[in-house]
């Protein structure tokens, strides 16, 4: 029977040489773009932190922004590239980047595209909360007035957008910059 669990797996890992877990390291970054993106961003120290999130905002842009709604808009896998590059990372400034790049480019698509749905909406005003936790949390004013001028911008888009959303943006501008 084949072993499902990483409790199955780690004792057998714990037995393989050195060279074995590289030579199967080597293979899960071939398998996989995702398991490029994580090993190249928890092991890429030599690269600036914004070059780490150039992959994570391409997947975003994908899922969200397809090119005048040819392809059907993608929520899920947007929000899986900012966890994905959470986990691998652990870097709070790029997964506050990548969560606000989310919010960014999901305005822009029903600027140009008009109304979208309801679940549309709940999704970027559910990562606009988590965003808010996470710099209400750090409290760091440095980074909340580096930011200040792309939440006004998303403050703006959002004029005359239905379903709650200006209404939102207004309260999570206040919220932040009261």
């Amino acid at each position: 029977m084949a072993s499902n669990e990483w409790s199955d797996i780690k004792p057998l890992l714990q037995k393989q040489t050195p060279s074995r877990l590289l030579s199967v390291i080597g293979e899960l970054y071939r398998f996989s773009e995702d398991n490029k993106h994580f090993l190249n961003t928890r092991f890429s120290s030599g690269l600036q932190p914004s070059d780490r999130l150039i992959p994570y905002k391409k997947r975003i842009k994908e899922a969200l922004d397809s090119d005048a709604l040819e392809a059907k808009i993608q929520l899920q896998p947007a929000r899986r590239a900012i966890s994905d590059y959470t986990k691998a990372s652990k870097d709070e400034e790029g997964t506050i980047e990548l969560m606000l790049y989310y919010m960014e480019t999901a305005s822009k698509v029903t600027c140009e595209y008009g109304d979208m749905w309801e679940g549309f909406y709940d999704s970027i005003i559910s990562m606009g909360n988590r965003l808010a936790e996470k710099l209400e949390k750090r409290q760091d004013s440095t980074l909340r007035e580096e930011l200040q001028d792309r939440f006004q911008r998303l403050l703006r888009q959002s004029e005359g957008i239905g379903w709650g959303y200006h209404d939102y943006m207004m309260e999570f501008y206040e919220r932040l910059y009261g």
